[in-house]
């Protein structure tokens, strides 16, 4: 199965780390493909700029 995340997600799983972001984590990327859309390497880098 594939999985999109969003910036949202992504940043939240790395600010707020704790036990439940690591088992979907580890479930998303052990078991399914993660997708992110085009602009999600970007968008960080615009807000917080």
């Amino acid at each position: 199965m594939r999985i999109m995340m969003d910036t949202n997600v992504l940043v939240s799983m790395a600010l707020f780390a704790s036990k439940r972001f690591g088992n979907m984590s580890d479930d998303i990327t052990g078991k399914h493909a993660l997708v992110l859309p085009s602009f999600v390497p970007e968008e960080p880098e615009m807000v917080w700029s």
